[in-house]
């Protein structure tokens, strides 16, 4: 496409711009003020709708709110909302359409689900690097801060639970707090993992964190160290308080211990 359209991409000084590098390839982002760019991009969706799928992730979707030249002078969020539009229209109101690698808030309104923060990954790191990158603790921190945005704007995704005992450097605290999070907030669950690896004790945890789903949630402690209650009211498990300790000393809830980077059901 980008041998064919040059001209379609966000351009600066007349070229095609670098929005950004992965893979070892350069990465362009298309001019979405463009109307043949929006007519390609709807016949694309609009060919996997029909060809039978319902289930859409639409990711790095920033690269279409990149500052740069454009065949319109709009501003880039305006260009990112026209080209999320037409991916919305393409695929129908009967699909489900998932934001990745998004501007939050210029979304709404266009999509159903929306990850909310990091992408998650076989380990936890509490110091951030110049570019963090994977890590469940960034993942969970976010969904646990950005939880009021669940159900007002769309489904929040907080990434994908990981399960499995082998291959992974996270430990059973670890996976357990991710799980039980991701539950009791009524996010999004989706599993990721080779399912040969997964034993009982994480197909165990994966029932329990559907089980905490369906109620409303409230999140305290956002101004605390790393340390959160989850309030979930209405759901199929009735009133759950879910202490979160996502900081490497042990705290102490109504006199129970949440050890470090683990959650612990009060209620």
């Amino acid at each position: 496409l980008f041998r064919r359209h040059p001209d379609w991409m966000v351009a600066e000084d007349g070229r095609p711009k670098v929005c950004y590098k992965a893979w070892n390839k350069k990465i362009y982002a298309l001019d979405t003020t463009r109307p043949d760019v929006l007519a390609w991009l709807g016949e694309v969706f609009r060919t996997m709708a029909a060809a039978g799928f319902s289930y859409f992730k639409a990711d790095f979707l920033f690269a279409a709110a990149m500052p740069g030249e454009r065949a319109r002078p709009v501003t880039p969020i305006q260009a990112y909302r026209e080209g999320l539009r037409a991916v919305r229209e393409a695929v129908g109101s009967g699909s489900f359409l998932l934001g990745c690698g998004a501007p939050l808030l210029p979304a709404a309104g266009l999509v159903d689900g929306m990850r909310i923060g990091e992408d998650t990954a076989p380990f936890w790191k509490t110091r951030p690097s110049a570019f963090q990158g994977p890590n469940a603790y960034f993942a969970l921190k976010n969904a646990l801060t950005r939880s009021f945005l669940h159900r007002a704007l769309w489904l929040n995704d907080p990434d994908c639970l990981l399960l499995r005992s082998s291959r992974t450097e996270l430990s059973a605290n670890e996976r357990t707090c991710y799980a039980l999070v991701a539950g009791a907030l009524d996010n999004m669950i989706v599993a990721s993992d080779d399912l040969a690896l997964v034993d009982d004790a994480g197909r165990a945890l994966l029932d329990t964190a559907l089980r905490l789903r369906g109620g409303r949630a409230v999140v305290r402690g956002l101004l605390g160290e790393d340390f959160f209650l989850v309030e979930s009211r209405g759901g199929r498990a009735g009133r759950v308080d879910l202490a979160v300790n996502l900081s490497d000393d042990r705290r102490l809830y109504k006199q129970k211990a949440v050890p470090p980077r683990s959650a612990v059901l009060i209620r």
